[in-house]
């Protein structure tokens, strides 16, 4: 499997600013292990390669749950899955649902102020009924 970083020729690491052909090397960013060596590798906070994982999210639509590249939120409910189309999904554990286009931005943006986060800490992390 090749770098999960490496999409269209780009090199789309969080450590980058933004998307750039700069830093790839295809004979790293396509190799099964060596990758993992480059300097701008970075794990991914949960991937998922199969249909039964992240199912209890319920079944996306890629159009409007579809990410083309991996973003992160401070937010500890937030969860990042790879779907087998290759686009990315986000998901909140506190709603128990994967998350928009919209609801990721203001996800990453506004997590410290997210009202579902907020009752989730005061449950120590249980997800609202």
């Amino acid at each position: 499997m090749p770098c999960p970083w490496y999409r269209g020729g780009l090199c789309t690491s969080p450590l980058l600013d933004k998307p750039t052909t700069d830093v790839t090397l295809l004979s790293r960013c396509l190799s099964n292990v060596e990758y993992s060596t480059c300097r701008f590798f970075k794990e991914l906070n949960q991937s998922v390669s199969t249909r039964e994982e992240g199912k209890e999210y319920g079944r996306p639509i890629l159009i409007i749950h579809g990410l083309t590249k991996p973003l992160r939120s401070e937010c500890k409910f937030f969860k990042l899955f790879t779907h087998e189309s290759g686009n990315y999904l986000a998901a909140c554990d506190i709603l128990r649902r994967y998350l928009n286009l919209y609801e990721v931005d203001l996800c990453i943006k506004y997590w410290s102020e997210c009202p579902f986060r907020k009752c989730g800490d005061l449950t120590t992390g249980a997800s609202i009924p």
